[in-house]
């Protein structure tokens, strides 16, 4: 189970609005590591599998109960609230958070800023979006969503082989899930801090020194990376095929009607 402080209503909360492989796993586990900036994870996640292990580690078994769970395991002592949402997965943010308000909510907005206190939004996206569906498809199909310094690959990474339809499919739900989040800022007047995953990876201290000023938090020594990179030389290979592949021979791909939670 997660360890929690006892419930407090957070005085700050923030929300890091992100899309799959964009670092938001490294991202998450350093503000955690600052011991004063919250404990974001993803805390909402769509499967049957993962919303089970969740309710499990957070020790509940009701939706009223599970935001403020959330919020109770997320929060550090100096009572700053933060999680991380994919667009993907808002529909369910919002609906977990009309259980726990006992009440229906018409935008997510509304919804998030009723639940989390004082919000402030980080907007994490990655520039390089064949390198980011190539790894998004790498994990989908490996089950290996971040791997800490200790771990081994797994053989399950050493057997999948390139998927071009695989990969486009990967990239479409990248850039549609950018795009709901440019249009949820744009509905609602909002600047969120905007953060890349080249901007993480390149100047990781100062990246992450940057989010504890706009959080109005003090600067404090950054630690390492507890995660360290799952892309390798067939990773980029693979990104090169696929580009060459998009040239020759384009996939045009059915669009796919994704369960965004309306602005």
């Amino acid at each position: 189970m997660l360890e929690c402080v006892p419930y407090m209503v957070p005085r700050l909360s923030y929300l890091i609005c992100t899309t799959p492989r964009s670092g938001s796993n490294l991202l998450c586990t350093t503000l955690w590591q600052t011991g004063i900036a919250g404990r974001p994870q993803e805390y909402f996640m769509p499967g049957l599998r993962d919303e089970f292990i969740r309710y499990a580690q957070l020790g509940v078994s009701e939706h009223p109960d599970y935001v403020r769970a959330v919020i109770r395991a997320s929060t550090t002592p100096n009572g700053i609230f933060g999680t991380s949402v994919h667009a993907f997965q808002t529909a369910l943010v919002m609906k977990r958070i009309q259980h726990a308000e006992g009440k229906e909510f018409f935008s997510f907005r509304e919804a998030v800023e009723t639940a989390f206190p004082n919000i402030k939004y980080i907007f994490l996206t990655r520039v390089d979006k064949v390198a980011q569906a190539v790894s998004y498809y790498r994990a989908v199909m490996t089950g290996e969503w971040r791997r800490f310094s200790d771990e081994h690959i797994p053989e399950s990474n050493k057997t999948i082989k390139m998927d071009h339809y695989g990969i486009k499919k990967c990239l479409e739900l990248l850039e549609q899930s950018d795009a709901y989040w440019e249009k949820f800022f744009e509905e609602h007047e909002l600047s969120p801090l905007r953060i890349t995953f080249e901007d993480l990876t390149r100047k990781y201290g100062k990246t992450v020194q940057n989010i504890l000023s706009y959080l109005e938090l003090p600067a404090v020594p950054i630690p390492p990376p507890a995660t360290k990179k799952i892309s390798d030389e067939r990773s980029k290979s693979w990104e090169e095929e696929f580009i060459q592949l998009e040239k020759k021979n384009p996939i045009h791909t059915e669009p796919t009607n994704y369960a965004w939670a309306p602005f």
